[in-house]
């Protein structure tokens, strides 16, 4: 009998100390400003992009972006989210942590040509690929039209629509046939986690210190430099997952005009690329998903370390 498969999703419950509202917030929701922003601040002495929420190592942390963060009137790049916690965003306006949750278990799909892949993004696509002369599926974050199919989450279960097919919810251990691949999703406990879905060698480790970025792969280290490091940190700041490219070209950049920011970004990907093709190292690690956003492009065996 199979059990439907639910997703975990982190959650942390922050009260906002100006109007006593409570919002619930997860992993790469943005606290600011914006009106587009997942918990909206109407203050001036808030940033638009003031913090965003991020899983990291199995805890929900709270990064300080554009804005400052103060933890016991310390001034912090990142803070982890536990109950009872104080954040100070300005004087007089604090965030308190009511509440947190987190995950017991993760859920994996297995099958595919980058080998297990833990579902963690809110939206996957299905893609077909060549790999010499061989086409290959695998398994990209964000919604790809012309997939041959996807998978989401909606509330606390995991679906699935092939191509031409209605869409399903997701059974652990069912099985799908797709493009003679056979897909399914297991269900692993967090501990066994790394062990189970990591390999532990032949991957990319890529430490984040912003002016620079550390690439260790077999016995050697590379370092990238310069502003595809810092192009690089902010997207391992955002857990590697999509983001629009504007949002990421301002923080590097600035307030500049749209255009330029754009000439700034394509410049210092080709930059990037460059780099990476030199060092040996697999050019496509920062990609652009046909639909404005840009995402690091991690294999199963990749680790990201954020040492910013």
């Amino acid at each position: 009998m199979f059990v439907c498969a639910r997703m975990q999703q982190p959650s942390a419950q922050l009260v906002l100390s100006s109007n006593r509202a409570t919002t619930t917030v997860h992993p790469g929701d943005l606290i600011g400003r914006l009106a587009a922003a997942d918990m909206v601040i109407a203050d001036p002495r808030i940033s638009e992009a003031h913090a965003l929420v991020s899983l990291r190592s199995r805890s929900l942390r709270l990064l300080a972006l554009r804005g400052a963060l103060f933890v016991d009137g310390q001034d912090v790049d990142a803070v982890t989210l536990a109950r009872g916690l104080r954040i100070d965003l300005a004087e007089g306006l604090y965030l308190t942590v009511e509440e947190v949750e987190l995950p017991t278990h993760s859920l994996v799909l297995c099958g595919l040509v980058q080998g297990p892949v833990e579902l963690s993004a809110p939206t996957y696509s299905l893609v077909v690929g060549d790999d010499a002369g061989e086409r290959v599926l695998g398994l990209v974050a964000g919604r790809v039209p012309d997939a041959v199919g996807h998978l989401w989450s909606s509330g606390s279960r995991l679906w699935i629509c092939l191509r031409d097919q209605e869409a399903e919810p997701i059974q652990v251990g069912a099985k799908w046939m797709v493009e003679g691949r056979a897909l399914r999703v297991i269900q692993v406990p967090l501990d066994g986690t790394n062990d189970t879905v990591t390999e532990k060698s032949g991957g990319l480790v890529i430490v984040a210190r912003y002016v620079t970025v550390h690439v260790r792969y077999g016995a050697r280290t590379a370092v990238i430099t310069g502003r595809p490091a810092n192009l690089v940190t902010e997207l391992v700041r955002f857990d590697g997952k999509p983001i629009p490219w504007e949002m990421l070209a301002r923080q590097v950049w600035g307030d500049r005009d749209r255009e330029l920011l754009r000439d700034n970004f394509d410049a210092t990907r080709s930059r990037l690329r460059r780099q990476l093709r030199d060092l040996d190292i697999r050019d496509d690690l920062v990609c652009l998903d046909g639909s404005g956003n840009v995402e690091l492009v991690l294999h199963s065996s990749d680790r990201i370390i954020d040492e910013s």
